[in-house]
């Protein structure tokens, strides 16, 4: 479901920059809001009042898209050209920078300011820290592939989970710890989708084989369906061949 189209904007993009905006976001699936959504039904909890949440967990992955495709070089993004390659880098950081405010304001709202905007924070630190580790070259193990993979995707899953936990006061630790292995199952599964390893220094492929890349991903599905929060057939991953 694309909450982003079918529900008015939290805060408004001026028209000038709407566009652009809307060209970032492109034909991308919407996971985390869809997660978010998910999560609320097992929770037994309303969405509706967090559909804004759920936009602005949207525009800070397409932020931190733009400005991984600048730090990698990436020509393509979801098989078309990348932002920069559209509009160059300076733009890519400059509107990556943009959607990163256009989130902090949505969740500085009276509602999320004192308990869910500290959380905001902390997960955007650790995917920045997990994005200089990429860039330094200081993952070079399969302990810091982890590490680097929990920063840098499983944070924003979990924050998806964080967000209806703490703006309802309840607790879950079975949809916190779902959403830390989605995350994960998440990232091996978009690493098994590359055709090129040679791109991406800190694809899984390169710590282990593919068929224990394989295993272990099929590991994680088998750890989220334990925990039965959302069934593992109705979650989506970048499809790979086995």
């Amino acid at each position: 479901m694309d909450f982003i189209e079918k529900n008015p904007p939290a805060i408004s993009f001026p028209p000038l920059l709407r566009e652009k905006a809307e060209q970032a976001l492109g034909d991308g699936k919407r996971v985390r809001p869809w997660f978010m959504e998910r999560v609320c039904r097992f929770l037994d909890l309303d969405f509706a009042p967090l559909v804004d949440a759920a936009e602005g967990i949207e525009w800070i992955h397409t932020a931190s898209l733009l400005h991984d495709d600048v730090v990698d070089d990436d020509s393509t993004r979801r098989g078309k050209p990348s932002y920069h390659s559209l509009y160059g880098r300076a733009e890519a950081v400059l509107f990556g920078d943009y959607f990163f405010l256009h989130a902090l304001r949505i969740f500085q709202a009276e509602k999320y300011r004192r308990s869910v905007f500290p959380l905001l924070l902390n997960t955007v630190h650790d995917m920045t820290e997990g994005q200089i580790a990429e860039a330094q070259g200081t993952v070079s193990t399969e302990e810091g592939y982890w590490s680097y993979s929990t920063s840098k995707t499983a944070r924003l899953f979990e924050l998806c989970a964080q967000i209806p936990l703490t703006y309802y006061g309840k607790s879950s630790p079975p949809a916190l710890m779902f959403a830390q292995k989605y995350g994960l199952a998440f990232q091996v599964a978009d690493d098994l989708s590359e055709e090129d390893l040679g791109k991406d220094p800190l694809n899984i492929q390169h710590f282990m084989s593919r068929t224990d890349a394989v295993e272990k991903f099929r590991s994680l599905c088998g750890e989220m369906k334990a925990l039965r929060v959302i069934p593992v057939e109705e979650l989506p991953f970048i499809p790979f061949e086995e």
